[in-house]
């Protein structure tokens, strides 16, 4: 998430995380935001007000890092020299909207990041030397698993706010850890052709449908590892519904959806979307 600020003010920054803590509410906020961490910079000058909501619930808690040791962040780094790579240090922030900002936020991997299949499945690296990174893939079982999960990832990252940015080969199901691992040659012949068919369909969908480039974001519901969320502009409303189980769920979806058509997804009855484990619905209302 990136977020555009007038001023850089402390007070801009509660600000921030005020809203998103009511757009989340209490539960699904305090499990992304268990604790912040970040460096002493003027912005956060006021660690209470971030930490304590205005009726005074302890919600999060701010840690800083030492004095001249932004390693102590090294995953935010990352993100502060991406969008420097798109922003070089000397361009002015003025012209910028926040539409500019949600676009530059939208991807699952990068170069700098383990391939996205093998993050989602796999194994974790951390504390592993590049030995061992080197000579780990995913068994059958894991890679069964990614594919679905991935395909849960790309359905969010294609229906989200912003435009979507896929690391090249993760449309084919490269695996792979960290640097240089996650920088191989493209499978050209060898490619997972099922997931680059899906990738291409959720392009199509995504071209096809205008509420996924303009339409605003509204939060449905987020509990028991399902979300689901709309995006509605002037032309359409669209539903997509996403579970993280490893187990099928019947979702009962608001009045206005029942019946409504099926762009991806099993099936729907009245008001009741059957969605499998470790997939996805997507549907649009009838207008």
């Amino acid at each position: 998430m990136g977020f555009l600020r007038d001023f850089n003010t402390s007070q801009s920054v509660i600000d921030i995380f005020e809203m998103l803590y009511v757009k989340l509410g209490r539960k699904l906020f305090e499990k992304i935001f268990p604790v912040i961490l970040t460096d002493r910079g003027s912005e956060f000058s006021n660690p209470r007000m971030i930490e304590y909501t205005k009726d005074g619930i302890l919600r999060t808690k701010v840690y800083y890092c030492d004095a001249g040791c932004p390693h102590q962040k090294g995953s935010i780094e990352v993100n502060h020299e991406l969008i420097r790579r798109v922003l070089p240090k000397g361009v002015t922030f003025d012209n910028l909207t926040q539409e500019n900002v949600d676009v530059m936020m939208n991807h699952i991997g990068t170069h700098d990041t383990e391939r996205a299949i093998t993050k989602i499945a796999g194994e974790s690296c951390e504390y592993r030397d590049r030995t061992w990174q080197s000579c780990h893939s995913l068994s059958d079982e894991q890679k069964n698993n990614g594919i679905r999960l991935l395909k849960c990832a790309a359905a969010l990252q294609y229906t989200l706010p912003g435009v979507p940015s896929v690391y090249y080969g993760d449309e084919a199901g490269m695996q792979g850890y960290k640097d240089p691992f996650n920088r191989g040659c493209y499978p050209w012949g060898n490619e997972n052709t099922d997931l680059v068919e899906f990738y291409k369909e959720l392009g199509s969908l995504r071209n096809s449908h205008s509420a996924f480039k303009d339409g605003v974001f509204i939060p449905v519901s987020y509990m028991l590892g399902c979300v689901a969320y709309r995006r509605r502009n002037a032309d359409e409303d669209v539903m997509v519904i996403v579970n993280r189980n490893d187990h099928h769920i019947s979702y009962c979806v608001p009045e206005e959806f029942e019946n409504a058509t099926l762009l991806m997804g099993n099936n729907i009855t009245n008001r009741e979307v059957s969605i499998g484990g470790y997939s996805f619905a997507i549907l649009q209302k009838r207008i």
